[in-house]
């Protein structure tokens, strides 16, 4: 999941700290009238010591309860910017109750009525329990007992309360809201109940990713868009987003060969959720997004080698490389019937010319210890398929390309060398050779 950058948080900080001065300058005006009705009180009450103190206890009471609404309001902004998004809720919750004047001692984060009561809120303070409850909401992990996640009935009043929908959805006041668009995008995901749901938190997704130009949030914000739009059926619109995040330069491995549980968000309750409860799919999510990544992988070996290849005047086109991979497989065809038979003038045809000593000692090596005969009667593995894994040249120029061969059970790698305009295995240590002649 996307994480704030430093600069959103300074300014979330910021706006926290301009609104607590405004109530602590509400404060201080309130011990000031504290003592003033103090008096009044002790006035109006006949100036009797007992009435002097139930009008001290009144008015204390009045002020410390109205300080405490405060305290817990913003200590909830403030855990939901850090990332403490059970404890955020549980003020929020306290903070609604008291405004509310409830008498009860539940944190309710499991069931509510789904309607917000602003009795004794103002404007702002209403506007900062809009923004930092998106926010705790967005994040919240703790699931309640019948597997949603906590907090559920104030996502449902959130988009049921007037006042909100006025500030952030029919106006366009928060439009542009990069903070505002991701966080509400996710809240839908978390809380989605069926498809239509999804595709609303996937738009508000995107709109949050056109607007931000912080790469550390971009990227976050890339992550669950790829998994979204696979999760939706766009497994090309997956493929884009999920390439422009993975920094290729540091991949030194190949996704296939890497374990289930190293893919991120494999074992997230948040996208189990989405993928098996509210879309309904029954196939495993851990191998689907295996899948999905190797799949990445893929394309983007063949955007670098279609760049690699763009100036190799052989392979600059789709069907130079078709024609190519024909003419590799022939010539392992040959190379391999060639070793079949000892035929030693065929390999001359086929292999680079420092490839060849090493093709013909393998041949005077096997005749010599009777094993001809035995060799023409091995069942020789059959070329499944050919694909073009890189190419490039070397530092005398001359064009190298690596090929994978899939034989029936196995698969092996395969040099060619372009020389004096024609194709050649290149194989010096012939590594190559138990590949295409080999019991089976």
């Amino acid at each position: 999941m996307s994480q704030l950058s430093e600069e959103a948080v300074r300014l979330i900080n910021e706006h926290c700290e301009k609104i607590l001065k405004q109530q602590k300058d509400l404060f201080a005006e309130l011990n000031i009238y504290k003592w003033a009705l103090r008096t009044f009180f002790v006035v109006v009450l006949g100036g009797s010591v007992f009435g002097s103190i139930k009008a001290r206890d009144y008015i204390d009471d009045i002020v410390a309860s109205r300080i405490q609404k405060q305290d817990d309001l913003y200590a909830a902004a403030i855990l939901s910017t850090a990332g403490d998004y059970r404890r955020s809720l549980e003020l929020f919750d306290r903070f609604m109750i008291a405004a509310a004047g409830s008498n009860s001692t539940s944190t309710g984060l499991f069931e509510r009525q789904n309607m917000l009561s602003w009795k004794g809120v103002s404007s702002q303070q209403q506007t900062l329990v809009f923004i930092y409850l998106v926010t705790t909401l967005a994040g919240i992990s703790d699931q309640a007992p019948n597997g949603d996640f906590i907090g559920k009935h104030y996502w449902t009043a959130l988009l049921n309360d007037p006042g909100f929908r006025a500030t952030f959805l029919t106006s366009d006041q928060f439009d542009s809201n990069l903070r505002f668009n991701n966080n509400y995008g996710l809240g839908y995901l978390r809380f989605a109940e069926n498809k239509k749901d999804v595709e609303t938190g996937l738009g508000y997704l995107k709109k949050a990713r056109d607007l931000t130009k912080d790469q550390s949030v971009l990227k976050g914000i890339q992550a669950n868009l790829g998994y979204i739009l696979y999760m939706l059926g766009d497994r090309e619109g997956a493929i884009q987003e999920l390439d422009s995040i993975i920094d290729w330069k540091t991949v030194n491995y190949r996704f296939a060969d890497l374990d289930l549980k190293t893919f991120p968000g494999v074992e997230d309750y948040f996208w189990i959720r989405l993928w098996k409860q509210v879309l309904a799919n029954t196939d495993d999510f851990g191998i689907k997004l295996k899948d999905l990544y190797i799949e990445v992988q893929k394309r983007h070996d063949l955007f670098v080698l279609d760049q690699k290849t763009a100036s190799i005047d052989s392979l600059d086109s789709s069907e130079k490389k078709v024609r190519f991979l024909e003419t590799a497989k022939n010539l392992v065809l040959s190379v391999q019937s060639a070793l079949k038979e000892g035929n030693k003038d065929g390999l001359k045809t086929n292999v680079s010319p420092i490839t060849l000593p090493t093709y013909e000692n393998f041949i005077d090596t096997r005749d010599q210890g009777g094993a001809k005969a035995a060799s023409a009667a091995k069942d020789v593995p059959q070329i499944r398929s050919t694909t073009l894994r890189d190419a490039w040249k070397d530092q005398k120029g001359s064009v190298k390309v690596q090929v994978e061969f899939e034989f029936e059970g196995s698969s092996s790698q395969w040099m060619f060398v372009q020389f004096d305009q024609k194709w050649l295995i290149e194989d010096v240590s012939g590594n190559n050779i138990p590949s295409i002649v080999t019991d089976r």
